[in-house]
């Protein structure tokens, strides 16, 4: 059976609407998974609708709320989503960044207590329509093995940058730090599909494995790039406090799961010349990343084309104070308030 994407995107909008969801929610939702459809990314599809619906069903997310600004100082804001849906607090976060950035040339949004929010590209394109480079980061379920372990420890940890631009010179990338997304191989699953490329996963006992089952059943997502897929998963893992999932809730009973999720939303306007100092580690293995405005130092050009952002100096141990300030005193509150 072949259905329009307009008709799949409405049997999603009224099941949402049924499990209890805003009519304008619902909708942002469903348009956000039928995109990920759209591009080719059936992983971040609608194929996510029934782990969302499980959630919803076992009361572990609100979808009442919206979050609110925990802190904002300068061109950084720390969002609190008070465990509301991905995709909406995602939208409010954008509009924010997008803020931030017509206002000091740059933004930066670090989300905690969020839920899953679907494909890193949809949120990248939103900044990026605004004619700002959007970069989008997000922790995720421990279900990968750190290189030559056989444990998980870390997530799939996304990243994501979307520049803009006409579309034959727009740039989008957005990749897992893992050879493959997870839910390609929960897709293989769903379509009991027996083998899966070699590279994509590891059984119980660290092997690599074809095994769509052995992988499904015990086993974990390989890294991208060995030790190197392992060292950005790692990075991110710390990017967003107090956000860890603590287990795979794709895998587990609602009623048992944490879904607490982060992510980091960052903006520069076009012509912003800009240069990536490092990132900073602060309390409780916190890292922020930390951008500089410099004077001689552009990173793009006028057609908005990316050169060097990501392969900027690392500059270990400079601290901004501004935003090491802000950021850490809205965690110590956040720790405060939970252990009330």
């Amino acid at each position: 059976m072949t259905l329009s994407h307009h008709t799949l995107q409405d049997f999603a909008y009224r099941i949402l609407i049924a499990s209890g969801i805003s009519a304008a929610k619902s909708k942002l939702i469903a348009e956000s998974l039928i995109a990920a459809n759209l591009r080719g990314v059936d992983s971040h599809g609608v194929q996510l609708l029934p782990f969302y619906i499980n959630q919803l069903l076992a009361h572990n997310i609100d979808p009442n709320t919206d979050g609110v600004i925990a802190s904002e100082n300068g061109c950084v804001i720390v969002y609190d989503a008070k465990n509301g849906l991905g995709a909406p607090v995602s939208e409010i976060c954008c509009g924010h960044v997008n803020r931030l950035a017509a206002e000091h040339g740059m933004g930066i949004v670090v989300t905690r207590e969020a839920n899953h929010f679907g494909a890193c590209a949809y949120w990248a394109q939103r900044i990026s329509a605004a004619g700002n480079i959007g970069i989008v980061m997000c922790n995720a379920s421990p279900m990968v093995a750190p290189w030559q372990a056989k444990e998980p420890r870390v997530g799939t940890n996304p990243i994501c940058m979307s520049v803009p631009g006409p579309p034959d010179k727009s740039w989008l990338l957005d990749m897992a730090t893992t050879t493959v997304a997870a839910g390609k191989i929960y897709k293989a699953g769903i379509n009991g599909v027996a083998e899966i490329p070699a590279g994509w996963a590891i059984d119980s006992d660290g092997r690599p494995t074809t095994s769509t089952e052995k992988a499904l059943h015990g086993g974990m997502v390989m890294p991208l790039g060995g030790y190197k897929g392992s060292g950005l998963a790692m990075m991110f893992s710390g990017t967003l406090p107090l956000a860890e999932q603590h287990t795979n809730w794709l895998l587990v009973p609602a009623s048992l799961a944490t879904v607490w999720t982060g992510f980091l939303m960052l903006t520069t306007r076009k012509k912003a010349i800009m240069q990536v100092l490092g990132y900073l580690l602060l309390e409780n293995g916190i890292f922020l990343f930390g951008l500089l405005l410099l004077d001689a130092m552009p990173l793009l050009v006028e057609l908005g084309v990316l050169l060097d952002l990501f392969t900027g100096v690392f500059v270990m141990g400079i601290i901004i104070h501004q935003i090491n300030r802000e950021f850490a005193s809205a965690s110590s509150e956040h720790l405060a308030e939970l252990k009330e």
